[in-house]
């Protein structure tokens, strides 16, 4: 691992970081030792936490006397309202079927002309994550197989993302994408919006990520390097 861009890492999250207040190098100080100490500031240890949060809890009140249940209630209809043993779950298992299998015709029609200008939005849809994917690997000039082993992905789960429509692939996986095809912050942040993703402050790993673009490191294993120091999800099928 380079130290310089390691140094350099831990002040871009230092920076940019919007999580819980929490130690974000404890664990690449276990690894790294004093090259992986934070920046000085405020001492904080696990007892003024466990303090603290013990001040800001309010009082329990005292609990409240049971009441009792009412056993002439009709079987599928809803308890009394405070039934100390009522179970929500098996209320709703008792209800009729039909209750779940009712028509849209049952449902009034949106109003106006809502219903019309909702199916003409729909028909100007934007392409979707894996036609991005595909046409991204087209731009490239690399083939479907040199995409999925730059991200460490499977042949077969890149099949699924390839060819079965409306499927899903989890952030890990686009992210992993994104190194392979080399793409800059923008086209970045707009697959992963394809996918129904966003680059988050509140994220270790999408700012070390993102970091790693913006200094042109794509290689997977050395990202893999700075997560693991971080002790971050690593990306493709490690």
């Amino acid at each position: 691992m380079n130290i310089t861009i390691y140094e350099e890492l831990k002040q871009y999250i230092l920076k940019h970081y919007r999580g819980p207040e929490d130690a974000v190098l404890s664990s690449a100080q276990a690894v790294y030792g004093n090259a992986a100490a934070p920046l000085p500031k405020a001492k904080k240890t696990i007892f003024s936490v466990f303090s603290r949060r013990s001040e800001k809890k309010p009082a329990q009140a005292a609990p409240k006397p049971e009441e009792e249940r009412d056993d002439s209630t009709p079987e599928g209809s809803a308890p009394p309202y405070g039934a100390a043993a009522y179970n929500e779950s098996l209320y709703y298992d008792a209800l009729p079927m039909e209750l779940y299998s009712q028509s849209t015709a049952d449902y009034a029609p949106l109003p106006g002309g809502a219903m019309s200008d909702l199916e003409e939005r729909l028909k100007y849809l934007d392409e979707s994550f894996s036609e991005m994917l595909l046409r991204k690997i087209d731009e490239a000039g690399i083939t479907d197989a040199e995409c999925y082993k730059r991200a460490q992905l499977t042949r077969g789960h890149f099949n699924k993302i390839k060819n079965i429509k409306g499927y899903r692939a989890g952030k890990s996986t686009v992210l992993a994408l994104v190194l392979a095809l080399r793409l800059e912050r923008g086209e970045a942040a707009e697959m992963l919006a394809k996918a129904g993703y966003a680059f988050s402050p509140s994220s270790k790993r999408d700012l070390i990520v993102e970091f790693c673009i913006e200094k042109g490191i794509y290689d997977i294993m050395q990202v893999n390097e700075y997560l693991l120091a971080f002790d971050q999800e690593l990306l493709g099928a490690v």
